[in-house]
């Protein structure tokens, strides 16, 4: 008996169930008419659905989900969030402090609702950037084309679940050969609201021959009540296109955040990823990779700093289809008080991919005793002529470099600090954008100061 089959039983399933279905009125996936939307989505929609349904809710006895304990989500009843959240002045400034100072294209939503307000868009002739609700409204043949492409064979339930109950979220397409200098920014908020609430956002991304382009994508976290944002996003870069992607989560105790990205590369494409974590109560990132044509490459990296009981877990799966494809993997965690890491990474070489080149790399530091790491790096291996290899390592700070520190004047936790932020420089020297990567060292040594000055369990917030 899986999880949907035991939360059947008692009225927790049918509380979630309506709080999962589409906006009141409107039809939902089981049934009832869409009469707003076109035929096609709402095909895409019911085959969603019947693959959720098909999978059921994961529990413990899958891999993927061993030490995620879903059980706390599953027993919260979520609502639907209101089409307009009111903002006070205080909260709109705090959102405006994530904005880069020289960004001119940027989408921002509000409990999963966009806010045309604070959005802009000034992208080179023939690319667009807007609410993917209002570009599914006109029809793009871009999105009927390649949207929700292979729902049928989709293997994680929440993502089935984002599919079919989606509304709004971001739809980026660049011409071919365009070029944006500067950042589009995504920020997605969670405000104050009167009950838990449950947001969908989806992201569909398409690069034509020749594009280039970077996207950062903030989670800001401006309530303190419960709430669970199920996001997915849909990546496919053409020929010679390059993508660089940044991730940045600050959530606080009530956040559960699950978020599957999905990118497909063709010949000579590069995607760059960065994921940067801190707080949230539960956080699944996973990402699936798939080289489509020979010659591409990816570099997947994350960084989490957490205290308290908070808990991320990395997944990643990289297929390499076709010959000549590079793909590199570098995770870190900095774990305090109870927190948990886990890492879950497969690189799939198949038959007809020679001469492809991987490496895997967790490593985890852990500030306390009670703080916990899981890593699995695997390589799946179908052809002889390839370069793979992976690696993981888990420990505490070596005391021999504390000593050599504090032999040169420094004090203890000066040293701790120093040492702690070595580990995490790695990670963040992969921004390239300065203005970005400045804030995150600002954001990780605060971080790292607050870990240990408190030395205890929800030390540092740093929220706006």
């Amino acid at each position: 008996m899986n999880a949907l089959q035991e939360m059947k039983e008692n009225k927790t399933y049918e509380e979630w169930i309506q709080s999962l279905d589409l906006e009141r009125g409107r039809g939902s996936p089981q049934g009832g008419s869409r009469s707003s939307e076109a035929d096609w989505l709402h095909a895409l929609r019911r085959k969603a659905y019947e693959r959720f349904k098909t999978l059921g809710f994961p529990n413990r006895k899958s891999e993927a989900w061993k030490y995620l304990h879903l059980e706390p989500l599953l027993k919260t009843s979520f609502a639907l969030p209101a089409r307009q959240t009111e903002l006070s002045a205080e909260k709109i400034q705090e959102i405006k402090k994530s904005f880069l100072a020289s960004n001119e294209n940027r989408l921002v939503f509000v409990n999963g609702r966009c806010r045309q307000d604070l959005s802009a868009a000034h992208l080179p002739e023939g690319s667009k950037l807007q609410n993917l609700g209002e570009a599914l409204k006109n029809g793009d043949p871009i999105l009927t084309a390649y949207l929700g492409r292979g729902i049928e064979n989709e293997t994680n339930a929440f993502t089935a679940l984002n599919a079919s109950n989606f509304q709004e979220g971001v739809y980026l397409s660049l011409a071919k050969d365009a070029r944006v200098e500067n950042p589009i920014e995504l920020i997605f908020v969670a405000a104050d609201s009167g009950s838990p609430l449950v947001f969908y956002p989806r992201i569909f991304v398409f690069l034509e021959t020749g594009a280039q382009a970077e996207v950062v994508t903030h989670y800001l976290d401006l309530t303190r009540n419960v709430y669970f944002m199920n996001a997915a996003a849909e990546i496919y870069l053409g020929k010679n296109t390059k993508l660089r992607w940044t991730n940045v989560h600050l959530e606080g105790s009530g956040a559960n955040s699950f978020l599957n990205t999905q990118c497909h590369l063709q010949e000579k494409s590069v995607f760059e990823r960065a994921a940067f974590f801190h707080g949230g109560a539960l956080t699944r990132d996973e990402v699936n990779v798939d080289f489509e044509a020979e010659n591409a490459s990816c570099a997947l990296s994350g960084l989490a700093a957490l205290s308290g009981n908070s808990q991320v877990f990395h997944h990643a799966t990289v297929r390499h289809r076709a010959g000549h494809c590079t793909s590199r993997q570098v995770y870190k965690n900095i774990l305090a008080g109870r927190a948990q890491a886990e890492f879950n990474s497969l690189v799939h070489v198949l038959r007809d991919a020679p001469q492809s080149n991987s490496e895997q790399l967790d490593k985890n530091l852990l500030l306390s005793d009670s703080a916990r790491a899981y890593s699995r790096p695997q390589l799946r291996i179908d052809n002889d002529d390839v370069q793979c290899n992976h690696g993981a390592t888990t420990g505490q700070l070596a005391k021999d470099e504390l000593f050599y520190l504090q032999s040169r004047g420094l004090d203890k936790n000066l040293a701790r600090q120093v040492l702690i932020f070595s580990f995490a420089q790695e990670v963040l020297d992969k921004i390239l954008f300065l203005p970005l990567r400045r804030r995150l060292e600002q954001w990780a040594q605060a971080t790292i100061q607050g870990m240990i000055k408190n030395g205890k369990a929800n030390a540092y917030d740093p929220r706006p």
